[in-house]
């Protein structure tokens, strides 16, 4: 008993010790320290997720945007080669349609069969464009020969291009195979189609990377201010080209994504931990000032409770038998006369089963009255088990046992009734060794 009240004596001290209200501040900062930097990293999830919708957005916008120029170029391409014989000045005033209405090509092309560059739109700004030849390596002769075969579109990647700066060109087929007059080709160039195709928001925001299988090719934005932790990098689906870009986006708008939640949440657990331990501090000075006003109360919420165990056990043992643990002659009789007066108002019947024991005298005699008694209460337990919130088992004194059970509808209630207490006595007790039945 000496080491628990110890132990106590020793808590009380160190909950009474100056330097708790101390320690209470400590827990509270290092908890607001784990949870900004939990929230920082959750933040820091929610970053990373939107800057991949952007990076998704913008995919889907670009391979949204190729697809409408790939087929913008194929129909110019099929006019031409319905119409072979269309003059130059009538081509000329169907490719200035498509520079006007779209605003983004730096050239539409027609280029004959040997990949020279022969009629061209606008001619002003593209100096020494026409009698270039575009198959200027082999890899983009093998291109245009692949697309020439197969009538399918071919986009050159990121190239230096003949009017100067860099950009790429979508080459359509003017027929297939044999019958193939040409390409009809469109020339973008990359600032332009930047400034056409991505928001100034974004190209504020972002530095755009594109990457051609695993080199980078172009950059779009300057790099200054860009954010060294977050980086998404996209596929872009186009036909014949192998691309991807990387977004980085600047610090302003990594700063522009953080929530305020984190540096709000350790202020606010670290103003509670200083509230804390200055209303402990303050707790301590009471409870010193009251401990012997606490210890009296102590002792007297002990003696109460003592008080109502003894009367709980009092009014226990007037309502139960000490021996069988079942409810004695006197609560079943007055549980009897209230259950009956119920049963009165309500027009109901009551089963009543008086249960005497045979030969249990002869046994008491002959074995010894605590035979008798272990066996009352093993019949007892048995008893027990039917017992419920209708029926109630109670024990008479001697070898007798009184059942009553309420709310009963039929006789066949009453019989099987019966028939529980005559399971009760099939199996043998084994009393002190020996089976009595």
């Amino acid at each position: 008993m000496s080491k628990p009240a110890s132990a106590t004596r020793t808590l009380v001290r160190v909950l009474l010790s100056p330097v708790f209200p101390v320690l209470i501040f400590l827990v509270f900062l290092a908890l607001a320290t784990l949870l900004r930097h939990g929230l920082e990293q959750q933040d820091n999830r929610q970053i990373a997720a939107n800057l991949e919708h952007q990076a998704e957005a913008m995919a889907a916008g670009l391979e949204r945007e190729f697809s409408i120029h790939v087929k913008t170029i194929q129909r110019m391409a099929e006019r031409l080669e319905v119409m072979p014989e269309t003059p130059e000045s009538v081509w000329s005033a169907d490719a200035r349609r498509y520079l006007k209405d779209f605003g983004v090509y730096q050239a539409v092309e027609w280029i004959d069969r040997n990949f020279i560059i022969r009629w061209l739109e606008p001619v002003s700004g593209n100096p020494d464009v026409i009698g270039f030849n575009v198959a200027f390596s082999e890899q983009r002769r093998q291109a245009l020969e692949s697309a020439r075969a197969t009538g399918n579109p071919d986009i050159s990647g990121v190239i230096s291009l003949k009017q100067g700066g860099q950009g790429f060109v979508i080459y359509a087929p003017v027929g297939t195979g044999t019958d193939n007059n040409g390409f009809i080709a469109g020339v973008f160039r990359m600032e332009v189609l930047a400034q056409q195709m991505l928001s100034s928001r974004i190209l504020d925001s972002f530095q755009i990377d594109l990457i051609t299988g695993d080199t980078r090719t172009y950059q779009l934005t300057p790099s200054d201010g860009i954010s060294e932790i977050f980086a998404h990098t996209e596929p872009v689906n186009l036909p014949t080209l192998n691309w991807s870009f990387t977004l980085h986006p600047t610090e302003a708008w990594v700063q522009n994504q953080r929530s305020d939640w984190p540096a709000m949440t350790f202020g606010s657990l670290s103003l509670l931990g200083l509230l804390t331990s200055l209303t402990t501090l303050l707790v301590q000075l009471i409870l010193k000032r009251n401990r012997a006003l606490l210890k009296t109360r102590i002792e007297l919420d002990r003696e109460i409770d003592q008080r109502k165990i003894i009367q709980q056990d009092v009014a226990r043992l007037e309502s139960t038998d000490t021996l069988t643990g079942l409810a004695n002659r006197r609560f079943f009789m007055e549980d009897l006369a209230h259950t009956l007066s119920i049963a009165d108002r309500q027009m109901r019947q009551v089963a009543l089963v008086l249960l005497d024991l045979d030969r249990f005298q002869m046994l008491n005699d002959s074995l010894g009255h605590q035979f008798g008694d272990e066996l009352l209460i093993k019949i007892s337990e048995r008893l027990n088990g039917l017992g419920d919130e209708r029926i109630l088992v109670a024990y008479a004194g001697g070898d007798e046992f009184m059942l009553c059970q309420q709310q009963v509808d039929s006789v066949d209630d009453v019989i099987h009734l019966l028939g529980e207490v005559k399971q009760c006595f099939e199996a043998p007790y084994e009393v002190q060794g020996q089976a009595s039945t």
